[in-house]
């Protein structure tokens, strides 16, 4: 089964990425639905996987 329309994450699963990673889920999500390739740079300076 494949979902076309995928929801996106519910409660504060987008915000607590922004705000631990620095990356915008919501931006990549909606990106890829516009046939774009999402920007895989932090938002700010020093926020990635690697620096927590």
């Amino acid at each position: 089964m494949l979902e076309i329309a995928g929801p996106m994450p519910g409660a504060e699963a987008t915000h607590l990425w922004r705000e631990v990673y620095g990356y915008d889920l919501l931006g990549a999500a909606l990106d890829i639905q516009m046939g774009r390739t999402p920007d895989d740079r932090p938002l700010r300076e020093g926020s990635s996987p690697t620096s927590c």
